[in-house]
């Protein structure tokens, strides 16, 4: 209650500091609309040399797409180590999707491992901006050059890493790279809703 009474006093002194009215209205002037800037690799290839996938990708960043699909889900796909699984890209995301999902909830709570992943996408990307263009960010240096070990502000990640190498060991046979597991399990639908499926 005191905390309460005390942020609502707050709130006139700080509209009342000489200037607020000028910054508030400067910060509004720095919003600017939902950009459509391309990034990545999506920048200079070819729309020709654009898997579907990625095309789609680029029409969604353009606004020219619903960036909602409203199909079915992708519930049950084939077995790993088959042939039609290697056929379809999405196949060993599945697995590995449901895979994380098991590791991220108890008791239908977010657990600290999804806290963590979610924490370890967000240090992987930290160093990109688009002044870096294609250098630096979620690249998977966080794990593949021991961040999670050498850095102090990633101690918390440790056992989060430790898990996604080793989800890395088993899947990189199938094309999938240390950067995209790391997004992959901090955008995990377990760790925005975990008693929901």
């Amino acid at each position: 209650m005191k905390a309460t009474i005390s942020l609502l006093a707050a709130i006139p002194m700080a509209y009342a500091f000489p200037g607020m009215s000028g910054l508030m209205s400067e910060l509004g002037k720095r919003q600017s609309d939902n950009s459509n800037l391309l990034i990545g690799d999506l920048v200079d290839r070819p729309i020709v040399d654009l898997s579907e996938t990625g095309n789609t990708i680029r029409n969604i960043l353009q606004g020219t797409e619903d960036p909602q699909d409203h199909s079915n889900s992708y519930s049950c796909p084939p077995a790993m180590d088959t042939r039609e699984c290697a056929e379809d890209t999405c196949c060993i995301w599945k697995h590995i999707a449901i895979e994380m999902q098991s590791k991220m909830s108890e008791h239908g709570q977010c657990n600290d491992f999804a806290r963590q992943a979610i924490r370890m996408g967000f240090h992987d990307a930290a160093a990109w901006s688009l002044g870096t263009g294609k250098d630096g960010g979620a690249d998977g240096s966080l794990i593949l050059a021991r961040e999670c070990y050498t850095r102090g502000d990633n101690t918390a990640l440790r056992s989060g890493c430790d898990q996604v190498q080793e989800w890395y060991d088993r899947y990189k046979s199938h094309g999938v790279s240390m950067a995209d597991l790391i997004q992959m399990a901090g955008k995990s639908k377990k760790n925005m809703a975990p008693d929901q499926d």
